[in-house]
């Protein structure tokens, strides 16, 4: 078992880097090679440290966002997140939707989650299942298995996320800023500071064309940590309103109509933000 545990989503991801070229074992996943941990436990100890600001790995905030949108909007889509990331359209099995997209679960499940950690504060049921049992053929099987929102203290609220698979190159600094903007509105929804954000991963690795980079990206270390701002909804109609406006800005932005989002909550907000900037140089190139 390894265990990483750091307070900024920047330092996490240099330690896991490390023990992974120094430590991690050969695999050859589908006939790839790939270097590998397993299991492991990360943990982040504050989730609105949750931006990766590596120069060498150079995550897109744009694409960030629009994931964070697109799984908050329900939205299982190709032509929405592609805006964003062209090269993401590949893992669509017909090029118009993704089987293991997490939107759909997530907004299935959200109003449960809340309304369990309410009834009951030291509930331990409120778990959101994004795994497809028996999946087909795909080019999307889910990499998480489950979102488990636990209150302790009983004003704190923590989230462990179950994978059974991460890229730490490709995905890991997307999945920790999704999932912890996720823990961040619903502990705002709650009433509830938040508290750690653990990922167990099954696989934890890294595969052979990222292996150079991945060596200078260890090499940096960060100074300062990038926050997203606490959320303000405070019940589930108010979150739920938050988000429609947000899904009819940001096709609004997509279309070349880039105009100003004050309305929104301040962690939607600076998402929002990102978006925005993303659209313009775009469409200025164009």
């Amino acid at each position: 078992m390894y265990k990483f545990v750091a307070e900024t989503v920047d330092d996490l991801y240099v330690e896991c880097l490390r023990m992974i070229m120094h430590e991690g074992e050969m695999t050859h996943p589908r006939g790839f090679n790939c270097k590998e941990l397993s299991p492991c436990v990360t943990v982040l100890t504050n989730p609105q440290n949750n931006i990766l600001e590596n120069p060498i790995r150079k995550a897109s905030k744009a694409f960030m966002a629009a994931e964070l949108l697109w799984m908050l909007t329900g939205r299982d889509d190709v032509a929405m997140i592609s805006f964003y990331n062209s090269k993401i359209a590949s893992y669509s099995d017909d090029g118009l939707k993704f089987f293991g997209a997490y939107g759909p679960k997530i907004c299935a499940q959200l109003q449960y989650i809340v309304e369990t950690l309410q009834k009951d504060p030291w509930s331990r049921q409120a778990v959101l299942n994004i795994w497809r049992e028996n999946p087909p053929k795909t080019k999307d099987v889910p990499c998480t298995i489950a979102l488990h929102f636990i209150r302790r203290p009983v004003d704190t609220l923590n989230l462990i996320v179950y994978m059974r698979s991460q890229d730490i190159w490709l995905g890991f600094p997307y999945d920790v800023h999704n999932f912890t903007c996720i823990q961040l509105l619903v502990a705002s929804i709650l009433g509830c500071k938040p508290g750690t954000f653990t990922l167990v991963q099954g696989s934890l690795h890294l595969y052979e064309p990222d292996f150079d980079k991945a060596k200078e990206a260890m090499l940096y270390k960060c100074m300062t940590a990038a926050k997203t701002p606490l959320a303000t909804v405070i019940c589930v109609d108010s979150y739920k309103n938050e988000i429609a406006f947000a899904k009819i800005a940001e096709e609004k932005i997509r279309n070349n109509n880039l105009w100003g989002y004050k309305r929104l909550d301040p962690l939607i907000n600076s998402k929002m933000q990102w978006l925005v900037e993303f659209a313009r140089k775009k469409y200025a190139n164009s």
